[in-house]
């Protein structure tokens, strides 16, 4: 067999199978494979290193359980209920003079 013929079909069998791996890896899901925890993985992944993800996790109410489920060394063990709203620093709360006073999020 010629040599550049051999060369051109191992060229071609490696960019088909990078293709298909790129198309297997990086597929749109089904609708019916969309939920939540699928939205979320996927913007932890896309927006790596952005700052997003707790405040993602939190408006979306699932912190305490993925923190517990996922970082159960680090985090997971120490981490309480009232630890999804973070404290309000103390000269903001001293800032309100006027109305009622300003209170502080429950646990801290």
């Amino acid at each position: 067999m010629d040599k550049n013929k051999i060369f051109f079909e191992k060229k071609c069998n490696r960019l088909h199978f990078t293709i298909n791996c790129f198309t297997f890896l990086f597929a749109p899901a089904a609708g019916a494979q969309v939920t939540l925890d699928f939205i979320l993985d996927e913007r932890s992944r896309e927006l790596f290193g952005e700052g997003l993800r707790r405040r993602d996790l939190v408006r979306t109410g699932s912190l305490l359980n993925r923190v517990q489920k996922w970082n159960l060394v680090e985090a997971g063990a120490h981490m309480q209920p009232y630890m999804v709203l973070r404290p309000i620093p103390q000269q903001e709360i001293d800032a309100v003079t006027q109305g009622p006073k300003f209170p502080q999020n429950p646990g801290y």
